[in-house]
């Protein structure tokens, strides 16, 4: 990357395809409440048929992956380029946030290779289910706090290299 306001505008346009991801894994996972609703219109539904429950967990799991592969290469560009622009104790607090959603995103891609949902009981997955929704909106709220904090930073920054170059066209 070769100017400041690259990286800052390339570091931005990238919280948008994350937040896409985010949306994709979310998808994976559907509602609670609706969950709820099936399950008292149709009291046989089981989340789906044994044959479809494999093919979600894997669905998921590749999502996942996919996010967290994709946040990995984010956060590299981010530490390789931010440091001189933002200097040292931010980049330390941005990197500790790094830290805790890649452990956060591991967690949970733990919990959903390391489950067999066809040998489980209804009641088991119902419960598995709901853990997961949950954990996924702790990510989500994770994501989306760590990506405001960030944007705010940027566009400041953005501002203040404008404001330097527009100086430096008067010169």
């Amino acid at each position: 990357m070769s100017g400041e306001l690259e990286i800052v505008n390339k570091i931005i346009d990238e919280h948008r395809t994350i937040r896409t991801h985010m949306k994709l894994v979310g998808d994976t996972v559907s509602d609670p409440e609706g969950l709820l609703k099936l399950e008292q219109a149709r009291p046989d539904w089981m989340l789906g048929a044994p044959e479809q429950l494999g093919e979600k967990q894997t669905r998921l799991g590749q999502n996942l992956n996919y996010l967290f592969e994709g946040l990995q290469n984010h956060f590299a560009l981010e530490e390789k380029w931010l440091p001189d622009l933002l200097g040292g104790l931010m980049m330390e607090a941005l990197i500790l946030e790094h830290v805790e959603i890649k452990a956060t995103i591991d967690a949970i891609r733990s919990a959903v290779s390391g489950i067999n949902l066809e040998q489980m009981t209804h009641e088991q997955r119902l419960s598995f289910k709901w853990s997961m929704q949950q954990k996924m909106e702790d990510m989500r709220q994770l994501l989306e706090n760590h990506a405001g904090k960030e944007e705010t930073i940027l566009s400041m920054v953005k501002k203040a290299i404008e404001a330097r170059r527009k100086r430096a066209q008067k010169a």
